[in-house]
């Protein structure tokens, strides 16, 4: 279904995030051994603290500037405003487009259902601030994917 709609879910829910397993200083290493950048770690989200949501994550923004932030760069470290400073065993963040499952706390801004933009990981289901995400109302983009790679900068 659409953007993923008619979906039931509820808490507990469980979750698969990709996590940094070693920095990647020149090549990503894609293979599924110790040496591997990313790995996988099942999570069960219990709860929705009232600042935050519990969000389907449906598309991720693969931007160029993850390869910096993979990278364990030092000057990077210094210089990160944008996204926190990544050490193994963090989840990979992201931009991305998800569906509202959960909303903690009463929001006037938020419901179950809202496609949201902001600020992410690589997960199935992420708990995000209220803060890092905004409601996306209109639909004027020609399709999903090309919305995530335009328009959360908004």
């Amino acid at each position: 279904s659409p953007l993923g709609q008619g979906m039931a879910l509820t808490l507990p829910l469980e979750t698969k995030q990709v996590v940094l397993q070693n920095y990647a200083p020149r090549e990503v290493d894609f293979s599924t051994g110790k040496s591997s950048t990313f790995s996988y770690r099942s999570e069960v989200i219990t709860s929705c603290p009232s600042d935050s949501l519990v969000v389907h994550v449906l598309y991720i923004s693969n931007d160029p500037a993850q390869k910096l932030w993979i990278s364990g760069s030092s000057e990077l470290r210094k210089s990160q405003e944008t996204f926190p400073h990544l050490s193994p065993g963090d989840p990979i963040p992201s931009y991305a487009l998800g569906r509202v499952i959960v909303v903690g706390g009463k929001s006037p801004h938020f419901n179950a259902g809202d496609i949201v933009g902001g600020r992410m990981i690589w997960a199935d289901f992420a708990v995000v601030k209220q803060d890092k995400v905004k409601v996306k109302r209109s639909a004027i983009w020609s399709s999903s994917s090309d919305f995530v790679s335009t328009s959360l900068i908004e």
